[in-house]
């Protein structure tokens, strides 16, 4: 039997999720059978088990591919994940699968005699296989609960063998010694940055430049230029300079960034928007990284670094997470970064003082930031009709007609007593006076539709951390400016939501017109009971619950004996109240 593996997916869930499966099933399978891996990018290091590699790069409909986690997704239905581009992903999907399968076919007739394909199986990540009783692959199905897809906690990692990469290839190096006219024994700093045009979770930038302009003046530093060239992957670049010390080189391959990262004297990699895959390759070849990032990008929850190097990187090279609000805070904080960056061995100390520390003393909001980090991840994965409720929601710029109409005032009259903004406003002021919440709150608003009254708290408690969750997260025009004036958007489904529950409590959660509505949410047969769950969720996760509900809702609230508070009026003849938990 020849088993056939293919990656679709992102790259950083290949390193530690599927090349480590296929290392482990080639310790069980026959003798007689052979193992084929496909993926991009020449990735054929990964896979020193398998008997043939087919880089899959070249075919038109994976390169035009968006990749995401295990799958690939339709690059017009990228960002806008509704009803139309559920169905455009399913489809667009089986299309590159056949396109692939065909290819690698092609491929192995002519390069491995005697191939039969009515004796091959093809495993795809975007499929759920086990083989030999090793998981491969994401079950669609049963996505919210498949604990075999997640890279951020030990369970999903489980029937992965890391071993080192041992890979070198003398020819490689030369080429790459020819065109920088550098001699890799010689000391380098290797440098690499991450920019990506979609799902930028981070906006703050880091001067790449300004930092190896400044160890230039001391040590060569050699920058990667990187391009998978498929649709919308993340890549390294920047503007050349004709500085002395400064090397270009633009990788063409995962062999060559292997050879340079294998000889660097250091290895200093910078990500912004997310945490960058590319920080992980050197670990894999038993070197260290010094990952330099802001802080927003380590508050994002995608970055267990301590759990990787504990369970995962365990052949020598560590991840070194770096500030980058830190070490570029000051000129001569800059500088004492590039001295240790040039030393031999970087002071202990200095080290403690400019890392990532990943506790509740550096973000106090970093446990919600990965609960809904993880809502999202579950959210793009699931098809919009099946979960989608409240169809008859009025998009923007419609939506505050609607309010004003129901209510008398527009979320935007903070200052008027009948606006929603202002009694949510008002309760939170008398909170903080009590002593009951702090002025660094948290506050979720589930199905936050327009996000305005999420905004009107955003700017009336600055140090707030503020977030909306909706599955038409970019569908109001009012998404931009709240945005832009601090508050986090997450896409989402409230049934993914009441499926998991995030470490500590929520301090403040919002449902307004969405909880005294339930009757017009087009409820399907198995959430009928959606409701109840809501209101056992908020007691078990949330401090304070501010909802609009009906004098049935309060009278049944009160007499389940739920500390209900009436804090203003609601849509129509509702009111809106708190329940303290």
């Amino acid at each position: 039997m020849t088993y056939i593996f293919i990656f679709l997916g992102e790259f950083g869930y290949e390193l530690f999720n599927w090349q480590g499966r296929v290392r482990r099933f080639s310790h069980m399978k026959n003798e007689t059978d052979k193992i084929v891996c496909c993926s991009r990018a020449n990735l054929y290091p990964l896979y020193e088990s398998a008997d043939m590699y087919v880089d899959i790069s070249s075919v038109p409909e994976f390169k035009q591919s968006v990749a995401s986690m295990y799958l690939c997704n339709h690059p017009d239905a990228c960002e806008n994940f509704s009803a139309d581009s559920s169905g455009i992903n399913f489809v667009f999907l089986q299309e590159v699968k056949a396109a692939i399968k065909s290819f690698v076919c092609a491929e192995l007739r002519s390069k491995m005699p005697g191939f039969d394909e009515g004796q091959a199986r093809f495993v795809f990540s975007s499929d759920r296989n086990v083989v030999s009783g090793v998981n491969f692959g994401l079950d669609q199905d049963d996505f919210a609960t498949d604990k075999d897809f997640d890279i951020y906690g030990k369970h999903g990692l489980h029937d992965n063998q890391y071993e080192v990469i041992n890979y070198s290839d003398n020819a490689i190096r030369k080429k790459i010694e020819a065109e920088l006219h550098f001699d890799l024994n010689k000391k380098y700093i290797l440098v690499q940055n991450r920019q990506r045009s979609i799902v930028v979770r981070s906006k703050d930038s880091v001067d790449v430049e300004k930092f190896f302009q400044l160890v230039s003046e001391d040590t060569t530093v050699i920058f990667i230029n990187f391009d998978t060239q498929r649709k919308y992957d993340s890549y390294s670049a920047c503007e050349q300079n004709n500085i002395d010390n400064i090397l270009y080189y633009t990788c063409t391959s995962f062999p060559e960034q292997i050879t340079l990262i294998k000889h660097a004297f250091r290895n200093v990699f910078f990500t912004t928007g997310d945490f960058g895959s590319h920080i992980y390759i050197p670990p894999f070849l038993g070197k260290d990284v010094y990952a330099v990032a802001p802080a927003s990008v380590y508050g994002l929850g995608t970055t267990p670094i301590d759990f990787w190097n504990e369970f995962v990187f365990t052949f020598g090279g560590k991840i070194k997470p770096i500030v980058s609000n830190e070490v570029f805070s000051t000129d001569d904080a800059l500088q004492q970064f590039a001295d240790a960056m040039q030393s031999d061995v970087p002071s202990d100390e200095y080290l403690q003082r400019v890392s990532f520390k990943d506790d509740s003393e550096k973000d106090k909001h970093l446990f919600l930031k990965c609960f809904l980090a993880k809502i999202e991840n579950i959210g793009h994965h699931e098809k919009f009709d099946s979960l989608y409720l409240w169809p008859r929601t009025p998009m923007t710029p419609h939506h505050q007609d609607k309010i004003l109409e129901r209510v008398g005032a527009t979320d935007y009259d903070i200052n008027n007593p009948r606006s929603r903004s202002h009694s949510i406003v008002m309760q939170l002021q008398k909170f903080i006076a009590q002593g009951m919440l702090d002025a660094d709150f948290n506050a979720v608003d589930l199905c936050c539709g327009d996000a305005i009254v999420l905004g009107m708290v955003k700017s009336s408690f600055p140090e707030a951390f503020c977030a909306g969750v909706d599955c038409l997260k970019g569908k109001f025009e009012t998404h931009k400016m709240v945005i832009n004036n601090g508050v986090d958007l997450y896409y989402g489904y409230l049934q993914n939501f009441l499926d998991h529950a995030p470490d500590k409590k929520i301090d403040v959660l919002l449902m307004l017109n969405t909880y005294r509505g339930w009757n017009s949410a087009d409820l399907r047969d198995d959430e009928k009971d959606t409701p109840i769950k809501f209101d056992d969720w908020v007691i078990k996760n949330v401090k304070y619950t501010v909802v609009t509900a009906t004098v049935e809702q309060i009278y049944m609230l009160k007499k389940q004996g739920k500390n209900v508070k009436i804090i203003g009026p609601g849509e129509d003849n509702s009111h809106m109240i708190v329940i303290m938990s």
